[in-house]
């Protein structure tokens, strides 16, 4: 699980533009065909490795390929061979174009796909001609656009789909309207929107989703982010679904049939001065909702059913020294609740039915130099608890149960250079579990029963130049 977070030094999220954070693959990451999701790096010399993983267990770790070089770059991946697993596609700054058929960390076959020129850009992979097997798009810097039909390293078929102008920008691929073959779409300078509906080579259809102005961008839509299948962080959908950022950081969703918009909306913009801090069901009815914090230190809850905000409500003003941390559900009521934490060290919950605060209180002050780092449920009980990480790195656990610390204790202190990175359920027992990441690079995972370790996992390390 990679988890993607923006905040400053006391945790406040980023300008609301933060909820358009998406999560975008870099390829799919089963290359050994196990159903298990795999890692896939690059050093910034060039070279990729692959980790290949059951759970948090890597059962290998090789180096792929040799070292292509930085001049290289992984421009997208797709079963290029139609064996299960996925390929590479590497485009050189030069032009030139290659495909690594993989199975596992093997490169067990691929080549050269020639060099189409440096003005030629591989855009996007898909299956345009429903074989089975990834295609690829291409864009000139003159706007032409190209399909070269795939079998493994072969091109059997290529087209032009013609010019559209150097002001029209192939922003991506997907099945817009549920043929089985890849479509695209399109972004022009002027901010107009359009699909072109494919069948091989050939556009079927075209039509303009609309124009919502210049100062807005695509920034994903539900097909191109097959790892989430979501449109934002916190909405998942099968539905092709454009999301759009302004410059102002307002936010705005278009659902999409074919070429056609058939729903959506904006999902206002509260202001440079609201930062989105967390999200939960805070009205116990399934869908997602939002919850925002001033800089004065107002909170404010959006209910929402995905799309738009339909409700809500202000939570009140603790001041701005209080920063919100994370959500839980800490009394166990099917609706979550907010953890906050002072600049003065102090944490404090806040029990919630929808945007109404009906309980919590202070959970005390254990001091300036620890921070609660985040939520999960350790001890499996239903509760949410609270992980904190001291300034020196130790590790802190307190098992709740409302506003009352029930257990807990101090889990082990990794030394300061290693950080918590995130709380999940890595292994599938129904408790949390920690995962860390040094500034070395190495990667480690605690697997925890309540505040016991029952098994540290070290991914390894593979250099302070790796990222995930």
């Amino acid at each position: 699980m990679v988890t993607v977070t923006a905040s400053d030094s006391l945790g406040n999220g980023a300008a609301p533009a933060a909820i358009a954070v998406t999560v975008k693959p870099l390829a799919p990451t089963d290359f050994n065909g196990d159903g298990y999701s795999d890692l896939l790096w690059q050093n910034s010399s060039g070279q990729p490795a692959i980790w290949l993983m059951n759970g948090t267990s890597p059962i290998a770790k090789a180096s792929v390929g040799g070292n292509p070089g930085p001049k290289w770059h992984f421009k997208a991946t797709g079963d290029f061979n139609a064996d299960g697993d996925a390929d590479i596609l590497l485009q050189k700054s030069s032009g030139g174009a290659d495909i690594w058929e993989m199975q596992g960390t093997i490169v067990i076959g691929g080549g050269s796909l020639g060099n189409p020129g440096p003005d030629w850009h591989a855009v996007a992979t898909g299956d345009f001609n429903g074989d089975g097997h990834a295609d690829i798009l291409w864009q000139n810097d003159s706007g032409e656009v190209v399909i070269w039909q795939m079998n493994g390293t072969n091109v059997i078929g290529s087209s032009s789909l013609g010019n559209p102008g150097p002001s029209w920008h192939a922003v991506g691929t997907g099945d817009f309207n549920a043929d089985g073959h890849a479509d695209i779409l399109w972004q022009n300078d002027d901010g107009e929107v359009d699909i072109w509906k494919m069948n091989g080579t050939t556009i079927v259809a075209s039509g303009s989703v609309g124009n919502p102005g210049p100062g807005w961008h695509v920034a994903g839509n539900s097909v191109l982010w097959t790892a989430a299948s979501a449109d934002l962080l916190w909405q998942s959908d099968v539905t092709a679904t454009i999301l759009f950022q302004n410059d102002d950081g307002t936010a705005a969703i278009w659902q999409t049939n074919g070429a056609a918009m058939t729903g959506g909306g904006s999902l206002g913009n509260p202001g440079p001065s609201w930062h989105l801090k967390a999200t939960g069901d805070f009205y116990g009815n399934g869908s997602p909702d939002l919850v925002w914090q001033n800089d004065d230190g107002t909170a404010y809850v959006w209910e929402t059913n995905g799309s738009s905000a339909i409700g809500g409500g202000s939570l009140g003003n603790p001041g701005p020294s209080w920063h919100i941390v994370g959500s839980g559900d800490f009394n166990d009521d099917g609706k979550s609740d907010i953890l906050w934490q002072n600049d003065s060290g102090e944490a404090y919950i806040w029990e919630l039915n929808g945007a109404m605060v009906i309980g919590g209180g202070s959970l005390g002050n254990p001091g300036p130099t620890w921070c609660a780092i985040g939520t999960g449920d350790f001890n499996h009980d239903g509760f949410a608890d609270i992980l904190w990480q001291n300034d020196s790195g130790e590790v802190y656990i307190w098992e709740m149960n409302r506003t009352n610390t029930i257990g807990g204790g101090a889990v082990a202190n990794p030394d300061p250079s290693w950080h918590v990175m995130g709380v999940g359920d890595y292994n599938k027992d129904g408790r949390s579990d920690i995962l860390f990441q040094n500034s070395s690079g190495a990667v480690d995972i605690w697997e925890m029963n309540g505040t016991s370790i029952i098994a540290s996992t070290n991914l390894g390390n593979p250099g302070p130049t790796w990222h995930l």
